[in-house]
């Protein structure tokens, strides 16, 4: 991914200053995780997170969730999996998913997931689990209890997939059920045939639509446009492929 930077350029040789963008290509960074972690006791939180990162530029920024540090060290948490991201003072960044275990309790030992399909809602959560004691009850954002950890029939969305032993101790994970559209193999079709053409955004208007990194960075706009009718010229897109375009947005506008 490739981020602009503006830089003032001051006075030389008698030339007045101006403003210059330089790209910072992403792609030329690779940045390494490394992370130390600290069992929580049950249903309490004093786990921790203690993380370093190497490659990129220093200083590095460090996040979970709404908290974000640049020593890489988070205090006062559950039993849990933690995304954690690492941007760079370049910015770049990259992204782990680290879990903090119940020191005496239930753990995750797997999360799988279903996509639920565009407009459908054919989405699965299972989630396995070990330690503690049994019998395990699962519940899903807080209800839909279950006992073998199987959810069904899911919208695209974003779950939190808790479970309780038989001891009161519990642990939480959160699962992204994506919608299953392909920025490769339903997008750029999409954008090549009614956008990226040569008398239009395939070159000779900008911006250039040619590119999946491109779609990428303004697929909001691209949504937009295409929901008010007013892209592509030709007149409004079918309501099936607009249908498509919000799916992939909606799941973050995954390269995939």
């Amino acid at each position: 991914m490739k981020y602009r930077y503006l830089i003032i350029a001051g006075l030389i040789w008698g030339c007045e200053g101006e403003q210059v963008a330089i790209e910072f290509d992403c792609s030329t960074t690779t940045l390494s995780i490394s992370s130390e972690t600290t069992d929580a006791a049950c249903n309490t939180s004093t786990g921790a997170i203690d993380a370093s990162v190497s490659g990129g530029l220093e200083p590095y920024t460090f996040s979970i969730g709404s908290e974000s540090n640049e020593t890489g060290s988070f205090n006062s948490l559950a039993g849990g999996n933690y995304t954690l991201s690492v941007t760079d003072a370049n910015g770049c960044t990259t992204s782990e998913t680290i879990a903090v275990a119940n020191a005496d309790g239930v753990n995750f030992t797997e999360v799988t997931s279903n996509d639920a399909g565009c407009g459908s809602s054919n989405g699965t959560i299972n989630a396995t689990v070990s330690g503690g004691e049994e019998p395990y009850s699962f519940a899903l954002n807080g209800s839909g209890s279950s006992s073998n950890g199987s959810f069904n029939g899911l919208d695209a969305g974003s779950y939190d997939v808790t479970v309780t032993d038989n001891n009161g101790c519990s642990t939480t994970q959160t699962v992204d059920i994506l919608s299953g559209i392909s920025l490769n193999d339903d997008i750029l079709s999409i954008v090549n045939t009614n956008c990226a053409t040569p008398s239009c955004h395939g070159g000779s208007q900008s911006p250039n639509l040619s590119g999946g990194e491109n779609v990428i960075a303004r697929g909001d706009r691209i949504l937009a446009r295409a929901s008010a009718g007013t892209m592509p010229p030709s007149g409004k897109l079918p309501d099936a492929t607009i249908e498509k375009i919000a799916c992939w947005v909606n799941d973050g506008k995954p390269n995939n």
